[in-house]
């Protein structure tokens, strides 16, 4: 009976994992004076390392959107949910199936010009949120 419960506790603890994904490598939450809250994100392999992306949107929704969402939801919990559990707070935000691996960001490059650009079909694997955990841990 116990090698029983330790494989469905094994199983299901997997699956539990399997549904956290995200489409970025390091995230750090920030502030500017006077212009408000942002994200600065960083997604190994697709965006050059040498500039600085701070995220918009994700599919439509706003930064200052999932921001509030997050903070109203889940309190002091919110960077936590943000950076781990993307997919679940977009799903409650109306914007994806939970279970989609995909999104479209719109970034604003700050040391580029000043550019805003579009990304599309940005991929959400458990590998880059294995990175974002390894680089910052907001569920502690």
């Amino acid at each position: 009976m116990n090698k029983f419960l330790a494989c469905f506790l094994m199983i299901f603890f997997m699956q539990v994992t399997l549904a956290k994904k995200s489409p970025f490598t390091n995230m750090e939450f920030g502030s500017f004076a006077g212009r408000g809250e942002f994200i600065k994100i960083e997604i190994e392999g697709t965006l050059e390392p040498s500039v600085t992306y701070l995220l918009l949107e994700v599919n439509g929704v706003t930064t200052n959107e999932l921001l509030a969402h997050a903070r109203s939801k889940y309190a002091s919990n919110y960077k936590c949910v943000i950076a781990e559990k993307l997919p679940t707070l977009l799903s409650e935000l109306g914007v994806i199936n939970s279970s989609e691996d995909i999104v479209d960001l719109k970034l604003y490059l700050l040391n580029r010009g000043h550019q805003v650009k579009d990304f599309y079909d940005v991929p959400m694997t458990e590998e880059n949120l294995l990175l974002l955990q390894f680089e910052r841990n907001y569920c502690l």
